[in-house]
C-alpha cells in the first residue's frame, strides 16, 4: 500500500528535552517506510497539552527528533 501513500498525518502527544518520544517508536517508523522505498511526507500534528506556545515548541522538537533519526533510520 505504501506506494500509493505520499502523506502520513505524525501525530504526536509529548516530546521531552532530549528529543525523546515516550508515546510513538519514530526510530522503527521511520526504519519501515525507508525500508518499504517510501518518499512521502510527513505532517506533524501535535495533540499534547494546550497551552500558550507548547504545541510550536512540540512541533519544533518533533521536527528536530525525525531530523535526527533521518541517518540512523536506514534499513538493516
Amino acid at each position: 500500500m505504501l506506494p500509493h501513500v505520499h502523506f502520513i498525518q505524525a501525530k504526536f502527544f509529548e516530546i521531552d528535552d532530549r528529543l525523546t518520544d515516550l508515546h510513538i517508536p519514530w526510530h522503527d517508523i521511520l526504519a519501515t517506510l525507508r525500508t518499504a522505498g517510501w518518499q512521502g511526507w510527513l505532517s506533524s500534528e501535535y495533540e499534547g497539552r494546550r497551552e500558550p506556545y507548547r504545541g510550536r515548541d512540540q512541533v519544533r522538537r518533533q521536527h528536530a527528533l525525525l531530523r535526527s533519526l533521518n541517518g540512523s533510520a536506514a534499513p538493516a
